[in-house]
């Protein structure tokens, strides 16, 4: 028998081209034809960043092999412009087994091609997109007749803590690579019997064998509610059965302040016989769901487009979302009583892209002209972006006694500023000496996670109008929001997206000394909160 190496190419499916896939959001480059000088636009966030018992289960058939005499990515309907224009958007990673073979290289090695920035970072995936892999197996010039099977799985797991319960799996893909039923790497190779092969003997790998494969991600999983559970799913694809909930797959998350963590994986399993050890690779990535808001109302989409200042409530009733009137009552100088009536404006839709900003509007009316001075001015409000991170830990071996915790952060906070005055027309009549009105942006960390849930895992974000800093002014009582126990005079849950929404990018209308200023370093780290089934841990 010749010592020399064969070698064998299996493609299991076909490589698809990506650069017509959302997985590639537009740019934010708008062309508007007047513009105030302090006017930017903001930039894209297309970073790359439990459950029960039971997995959902994604069960592939493996495809007809195909015998080609070297690898190749490029199938039939591709063209070679359209393959150079999707693999320049991507990086190849290379992964490695332990074991070495007889020729004392690693035994297996993968290669993925992903969106990461660089191929010593983690694979980056996108949802809708595939995960399209290569695969090498040294089984030396004489063959393994050991290996039963190779199998690719793909998981996503939830985990928060060391012990098996902490850990639960929601997502469960299986992609067959190779059977042992499967004889055509076997009988292509010249150093075995085909006539035997047909007949008595099992099949076996010899030389180096290649596999091509490409593995979907399903972008929602549905989950079967553990006995006892009261959580109620919020998620609009909700089945109708009250048992079983439809959950879009969450971003990859892990957080130092936190104890959860969001993880896949990719995983080569080489199944041998009995008494063989298996042996495989695994690497983590990362995944990225496409989510974005629905269109901006058409007053304020055309203010995006020519640059000029957004139309307040009055003059935008569709573009905007006005709260409830709240008060906010104090002393004055720790000595006179007053109250300030506020009313509070969120841009509509509630759902904003990570990278860009949420516009509100604030105006505040009070018969007290020098309490007002005070509260009216543009550093003296205080609003936030905060984040809900909610989870359970297992307090013992039923899952129906779980210890719920929760941790609330204050991610941004806002800038505002006294907007022109001929920003609403609808305003005649106003006396300025009782009312005011302050505009004002709160800009989202590009690298901030979206809203999502996962049975029993949630991302949730509101913005909370937290008091009046300002000297002289004293909040009598002080107004405790029930969710996060914090100082908070108003909320309003928001979503969070990962893509922009049709039609034009939004602006961001801070003054210039605003622009420059990143959100994550003018974050408010003071109020960070922890609920846990003990107690409540504030960290200052």
């Amino acid at each position: 028998m010749s010592d020399t190496t064969q070698t064998s190419v299996i493609t299991s499916s076909t490589y698809q081209p990506l650069e017509n896939s959302p997985i590639f959001p537009s740019s934010y480059t708008t062309h508007s034809r007047r513009r105030p000088s302090h006017q930017t636009q903001v930039q894209n966030a297309s970073t790359t960043t439990s459950v029960d018992r039971e997995s959902t289960l994604t069960q592939l058939q493996p495809q007809t092999p195909i015998q080609t005499s070297s690898p190749t990515w490029q199938s039939q309907s591709s063209s070679p412009v359209r393959l150079a224009m999707a693999e320049s958007h991507r990086t190849e990673h290379s992964f490695e087994t332990s074991t070495k073979s007889s020729g004392s290289k690693p035994l297996a090695s993968l290669k993925l091609l992903s969106h990461a920035s660089k191929s010593g970072s983690l694979p980056v995936f996108y949802e809708n997109e595939n995960i399209d892999c290569t695969l090498l197996l040294r089984a030396g010039s004489r063959g393994d007749s050991s290996i039963r099977a190779i199998r690719a799985n793909i998981t996503g797991q939830i985990i928060t803590g060391s012990r098996s319960e902490d850990t639960h799996t929601f997502l469960e893909v299986v992609h067959p690579v190779w059977p042992k039923s499967d004889t055509s790497v076997s009988a292509s190779s010249p150093s075995h019997d085909t006539t035997q092969s047909n007949t008595n003997s099992s099949p076996k790998l010899i030389g180096d064998c290649y596999w091509q494969f490409s593995i979907s991600l399903p972008s929602t999983v549905t989950r079967h509610r553990s006995d006892g559970s009261t959580e109620v799913s919020r998620n609009p694809e909700s089945s109708s059965s009250s048992m079983v909930t439809t959950y879009r797959l969450p971003e990859t998350y892990s957080d130092r302040h936190s104890d959860v963590t969001v993880k896949y994986s990719l995983a080569i399993n080489v199944v041998r016989g009995r008494f063989r050890p298996n042996s495989g690779i695994e690497t983590s990535f990362a995944y990225i769901p496409q989510t974005h808001p629905s269109p901006a109302s058409e007053l304020r989409q055309l203010s995006y487009r020519e640059g000029i200042p957004l139309l307040g409530p009055n003059a935008d009733p569709q573009g905007w979302k006005t709260l409830p009137v709240f008060l906010a009552t104090g002393r004055l100088f720790e000595n006179t009583p007053v109250e300030v009536q506020c009313t509070f404006s969120l841009a509509r839709p509630l759902c904003y892209t990570r990278g860009s900003v949420i516009p509100f509007f604030l105006d505040l009316y009070s018969s007290y002209s020098q309490a007002l001075k005070l509260v009216s001015e543009p550093s003296s409000v205080v609003v936030c972006l905060r984040q809900c991170v909610r989870y359970f830990q297992a307090s013992g071996a039923h899952k129906s006694k779980v210890a719920w915790e929760q941790s609330f952060e204050d991610v941004s906070t806002a800038s505002l500023w006294v907007p022109p005055a001929t920003i609403d027309s609808n305003r005649h009549g106003i006396d300025d000496r009782t009312t005011r009105r302050l505009e004002g942006e709160i800009m989202i960390p590009k690298n901030l996670k979206p809203s999502s849930s996962m049975d029993h895992f949630s991302i949730s974000y509101s913005v909370v109008f937290r008091c009046f800093d300002v000297a002289g002014f004293k909040h009598t009582p002080v107004h405790i929001d029930a969710k996060s126990s914090s100082p908070a005079l108003i909320s309003e849950p928001i979503e969070i997206a990962t893509v922009n929404a049709d039609g034009p990018r939004p602006l961001t209308y801070a003054p210039p000394s605003y622009q420059n200023v990143n959100p994550t370093t003018r974050r408010d780290d003071s109020m960070r909160i922890t609920l846990m089934s003990g107690g409540l841990d504030q960290i200052f």
